[in-house]
């Protein structure tokens, strides 16, 4: 059983802890396992199918942009983003957005994870994660990253003029590149979060907040510093340019657009069993039959009723004159207007 198993629940009791100690998860009572399955099982499967299939998007999105340069720059391997801010990409700017999501996302309540069972068959049918949902992921970073590299490459073939009478250079196209990959991959990451807390207003705004931030000093002190030479003078080139801030905004829509009309057709038109949970949910639409708990505690106050009734009764002495009062609560005998026997 230990072997065959995937993963190992002991319970603390009157046998000693060394199975407590051996499990992956230990619970002080039995009944605990119900909210370990139905709640917290159900979340970690949920949360690590979409931190992977995230994490994965994200990189195909940006390093497939570096793949179809490849066809502008003659195959030489010159590189479309500046290598230390390509190194940033996932070590500070989208390395939240996945912890967050993997850590706090809750797709369903734990009350209405416990109210439909039914939802635990998610995990056991492989409905979030599967070679199926694995490709759509990974084509959808396909599709992303040449919407983002033919628009930019076209764009910045007519578009690429300053206001000073300067052109943007290769490393002004890459960071702008760059932006909208980053962009685009934290809208995805909005899009996919269940629930909005303010660890995700901090991961999904706050990163794109930190680049904003972060560059200028970045493309100032590196330079200076004898790394990134790639950068000197390029801050008002980027900054200064309102192709690279129109484009920030419009290319992402474009991207996430279809990714919207999908979502807004599986939840309205083709909606699956937990789309119909979360909307019960959101709404907090009542349930016209009553839950099993209120049942059980009705029954519980019946029976409890009943014990009392059993349990009562009288104790008379046999002492002579005893007789007239045990009558008194003799209920087969008629009675006057104001209770007397007759």
């Amino acid at each position: 059983m230990i072997q065959a198993a995937h993963v190992g629940v002991g319970i603390s009791g009157m046998e000693g802890m060394q199975a407590a100690r051996s499990a992956d998860f230990a619970i002080g009572q039995f009944k605990y396992l119900k909210k370990l399955l139905l709640v917290h099982g159900s979340w970690s499967y949920q949360r690590i199918s979409l931190s992977i299939l995230y994490s994965f998007y994200k990189n195909i999105t940006l390093y497939m942009c570096q793949f179809w340069y490849v066809f502008s720059n003659g195959f030489s391997g010159q590189s479309i983003v500046e290598s230390w801010t390509l190194t940033f990409y996932n070590v500070i700017f989208l390395v939240l957005p996945p912890f967050v999501i993997g850590i706090f996302d809750q797709y369903i309540s734990a009350k209405m994870l416990l109210q439909y069972p039914k939802l635990y068959k998610i995990g056991q049918t492989g409905s979030f994660f599967n070679v199926e949902i694995f490709w759509s992921w990974a084509v959808n970073g396909f599709y992303h990253s040449a919407i983002i590299y033919i628009a930019l490459i076209n764009i910045y073939k007519y578009g690429n003029q300053l206001s000073g009478g300067a052109i943007a250079d290769h490393w002004s196209f890459g960071v702008t590149v760059y932006t909208v990959c980053l962009v685009t991959s934290l809208g995805k990451a909005a899009l996919v979060s269940s629930q909005w807390t303010k660890f995700t207003l901090i991961a999904i705004p706050g990163s794109f907040a930190l680049w904003i931030l972060i560059f200028p000093l970045y493309a100032i002190i590196a330079p200076k510093a004898g790394a990134s030479k790639e950068y000197w003078g390029i801050l008002p080139h980027v900054y200064g340019s309102a192709v690279y801030w129109t484009t920030s905004v419009v290319i992402p829509l474009m991207c996430l657009a279809r990714d919207l009309l999908w979502k807004y057709y599986k939840r309205t038109w083709n909606p699956e069993f937990y789309h119909k949970v979360q909307t019960i949910q959101k709404y907090q639409i009542q349930e016209h039959k009553p839950r099993f708990s209120s049942f059980q505690r009705t029954i519980r106050k019946v029976r409890q009723v009943h014990r009392m009734r059993k349990q009562r009764g009288f104790a008379f002495s046999q002492v002579e004159g005893q007789e007239s009062i045990v009558r008194k609560y003799d209920t087969t005998k008629r009675r006057g207007l104001f209770g007397e026997l007759g």
